[in-house]
């Protein structure tokens, strides 16, 4: 399966305004989620879960989940435990 293939399944999860960026194509390990609002770090696990289990091969190799957003003091970026 390919890198669009998961990165559409997550995004059907957390939203179409969501930006989704993998690392490698086949099997990433770092995923980096991009939204102008801020979303909840329940949500993006809820998804890699939802994602492993349609793609538990790819997602196997998964250790790093970043999420930036714009909030009232400019842009943030943190990092979601999976």
């Amino acid at each position: 399966m390919s890198r669009t293939a998961l990165v559409d399944t997550i995004r059907s999860f957390v939203g179409i305004d969501t930006t989704i960026v993998a690392d490698d194509e086949v099997r990433p390990t770092v995923l980096r989620f991009h939204r102008d609002d801020r979303v909840s770090d329940c949500l993006i696990r809820e998804a890699i879960e939802k994602a492993r289990h349609h793609f538990p091969e790819e997602t196997s190799v998964l250790r790093d989940v970043f999420v930036d957003f714009r909030d009232g003091l400019g842009d943030t970026r943190r990092r979601v435990e999976v």
